[in-house]
């Protein structure tokens, strides 16, 4: 099990998380600013003893806090939600070019609806912020995106999309992978890879669609064995979910690519719903770089014409070690 130092949660909880807390917190504890900042991010140091606990406590039930539960409260067994409080997310989103009007780009409805309704969830998670970066086709600019994405402490990524609609989807999984991005993908040496819409350019992990072909996510399942997954207009959708800490900078990458722009839109009405949110914690594959967790989700759609309407989900996480 892992534990976290939930103080953070708790001045949010009473409305104490206003600038100057930090400060605040370092003169009532004695303490140097970075162990205060250290504090206040959830980093709790065995060398904080039982003496400035105390001290801690009383600081907070002098501000209000209910001491009832103090100081059992300040701390919990980790999860999702509170990786996710109070950071700043950035949402990278497929831009593309309007085929009327030359010069003009474009953002599809299904993104848009996205954008809208997990700026409403992060703002429930108490989330600082929501931006919105809009990815061109273009590999060089996609790159450039990838890199400021990776410079961020403290931010959560949500890129939506899979390689063939978002190239950001590209370089993250490709650094994930340990894999070149836009190279020919070894089929055989991976764990999963899509079968999309044709490619302008080659894929780490994807495979051009054959024309007439429904796309399809191809997968190695519990026995080991390559399972598929194939889109059936009405009936049938699907995606894959990948939640990451590669950065290893206090960030979080979540990637939410659907065989469909409806799919990707339920992936991330599921995924930040609290009643689903907390299966995708932790992440369970590591190495000394990374930690990360990838899952193949089924989904069937009761009534495809309304876009509101919710989709039968299940989910499952691929059994395999990074390389």
């Amino acid at each position: 099990m892992v534990v976290c130092f939930c103080l953070k949660k708790i001045l949010i909880e009473y409305n104490l998380d206003i600038p100057g807390v930090q400060a605040d917190l370092a003169e009532a504890l004695n303490i140097c600013p970075n162990t205060a900042a250290g504090l206040y991010h959830g980093k709790f140091h065995i060398t904080f003893t039982t003496e400035k606990l105390t001290m801690l406590c009383n600081w907070l039930i002098s501000l209000g806090v209910n001491e009832g539960g103090l100081p059992a409260k300040l701390f919990a067994s980790s999860t999702f939600v509170n990786e996710l409080l109070s950071k700043e997310v950035d949402v990278y989103i497929r831009q593309y070019q309007s085929a009327e009007k030359v010069g003009t780009t474009l953002t599809s409805t299904e993104d848009l609806n996205a954008i809208n309704e997990l700026t409403r969830t992060f703002q429930n998670y108490h989330c600082l912020s929501t931006t919105p970066f809009f990815v061109p086709n273009s590999a060089s600019r996609a790159k450039k995106m990838f890199t400021h994405l990776r410079e961020q402490k403290q931010h959560i990524a949500v890129v939506l999309g899979g390689p063939d609609t978002n190239l950001v989807t590209e370089f993250l999984v490709a650094d994930i992978l340990d894999r070149k991005p836009f190279t020919t993908a070894d089929l055989n040496e991976l764990s999963y890879h899509l079968e999309t819409h044709p490619y302008e350019r080659q894929s780490c992990f994807g495979q051009p669609i054959l024309n007439g072909i429904d796309p399809a996510i191809h997968f190695r399942n519990e026995e080991g064995e390559m399972d598929v997954i194939r889109y059936k207009p009405g009936v049938q959708d699907a995606g894959v979910i990948i939640v990451s800490d590669a950065s290893r900078r206090d960030n979080l990458e979540i990637i939410l690519m659907g065989l469909t722009g409806r799919a990707t839109l339920e992936l991330g009405r599921y995924f930040f719903d609290p009643d689903n949110i907390e299966q995708f914690w932790p992440l369970s594959l590591r190495n000394k770089k990374k930690r990360v967790s990838t899952f193949i989700c089924k989904m069937s759609h009761l009534n495809t014409r309304k876009w509101n309407s919710s989709a039968n989900m299940s989910v499952q996480e691929i059994p395999y070690s990074l390389h």
